[in-house]
């Protein structure tokens, strides 16, 4: 999905750059649409938006406890989930339902979707589908 990241500095400055966000397991890929640079001696608040500007829900937001050493440069950023319940998209259940009607093993299916087997397990029991423990 097309989305913005907010950057914040502890000196004031406030910028946002637009970005493609990806879901994947339990964390959300961030590819920035330019590199963008974090400079030294200031602390950084990332947050990922919408395109309308509302934040993101359950994506982690990103702090520097402490102001940068040296100045850093971005290009992307992987994000994780709060809420791993959020991070299955109807991609996900498809990829889930094929590969258990096919017969895979629940740990090639947690494999393939970068999951662990209890999430796996616990997502086909939510879903009603019947999945192979083992080959």
């Amino acid at each position: 999905m097309r989305a913005l990241l907010r950057i914040e500095g502890d000196d004031g400055s406030v910028r946002t750059v637009a970005c493609r966000a990806r879901s994947y397991g339990p964390a959300v890929r961030v590819e920035l649409d330019s590199e963008e640079s974090l400079e030294a001696g200031i602390a950084y608040h990332i947050v990922l938006l919408r395109e309308s500007g509302a934040p993101v829900e359950h994506v982690s937001v990103l702090s520097t406890e402490r102001r940068l050493v040296r100045p850093v440069s971005v290009r992307a950023l992987d994000l994780t989930v709060d809420d791993e319940r959020t991070a299955w998209s109807g991609l996900h259940d498809r990829i889930l339902r094929k590969l258990a009607g096919n017969g895979m093993p629940i740990q090639a299916i947690a494999d393939e979707l970068n999951w662990t087997v209890a999430q796996v397990r616990e997502r086909a029991r939510k879903l009603g589908i019947a999945i192979a423990s083992s080959a």
